[in-house]
């Protein structure tokens, strides 16, 4: 019993992360590309905790 929870939890998280992690790679392209927000520190420390979980 342990194990099919312990399973289902590891496919959840790995389903999770392929369908987050294209947003965040459009999200942070998208982002480096604007010179605006590129100089940003906030916008640039919160790029550096998305990349985390690419």
């Amino acid at each position: 019993m342990g194990e099919s929870f312990l399973e289902n939890a590891i496919e959840s998280a790995q389903q999770r992360k392929e369908n987050i992690c294209p947003a965040i790679e459009k999200f942070v392209t998208k982002t480096l590309e604007d010179p605006n927000t590129k100089e940003n520190p906030a916008m640039v420390s919160a790029i550096a905790e998305l990349l985390k979980f690419l």
